[in-house]
């Protein structure tokens, strides 16, 4: 956590409540999800001994949005040989640089998410990062969404409506060929996707 001023302080009594000493109230621990997912830092020590009990709590936290259900499924993030590597890595000592190493990755992978999803979206037609996000059946799927895209870049240009006599004389024979250019190189990338079918 960062600056501990601007951290707000949470006691975890014995009966397991949770103290918002900021607005003098009990809390839940989906009230502290909300508070990770709003941007707000806090500490949650245990009230009688002061011990810092943050990990284990966003633990908690965690643990049980893992076994949240989203009707009849539960909504993991977490997938299970990831889950499995990760406890061989504390059999193994690794909990010096893992640690290091998970934060660097997710603080990278917030930053380039929106980028991640644009493009993923691109590839699937959806944000994988939405709720009700489906990944493609097959590798066929997914090269037929490519090449779906393709033929609209095709359709989109078609360079055999243009006519010369609406471009100015300069820029005609360089923007015809660039447009020409561009069209084979797409032609390319699709019979090359088609050979791999």
């Amino acid at each position: 956590m960062t600056d501990q001023n601007s951290c707000v302080l949470i006691k975890k009594y014995a009966n397991r409540r949770l103290y918002n000493t900021q607005t003098s109230t009990y809390i839940t621990l989906d009230d502290l999800a909300a508070m990770v997912r709003g941007g707000e830092d806090f500490r949650v020590i245990d009230a009688a001994s002061n011990e810092d009990l943050t990990h284990s709590v966003l633990a908690n936290i965690i643990f049980d949005a893992e076994n949240m259900k989203n009707g009849d499924a539960p909504r993991h993030m977490l997938p299970v040989q990831f889950m499995r590597r990760l406890i061989s890595l504390y059999a193994k000592g690794e909990r010096t640089i893992v640690p290091q190493y998970l934060d660097l990755v997710m603080h990278m992978f917030i930053r380039k998410q929106d980028d991640l999803a644009k493009n993923a979206t691109d590839i699937w037609g959806q944000n994988p990062f939405s709720d009700g996000f489906q990944t493609p059946d097959t590798p066929a799927d997914k090269q037929q969404r490519h090449l779906e895209t393709l033929k609209k870049t095709f359709d989109f240009l078609d360079v055999s409506n243009i006519e010369a006599k609406n471009l100015p004389k300069d820029e005609t024979k360089e923007q015809i060929q660039a447009l020409k250019d561009q069209v084979r190189k797409l032609n390319e990338e699709l019979d090359r996707l088609r050979q791999g079918e």
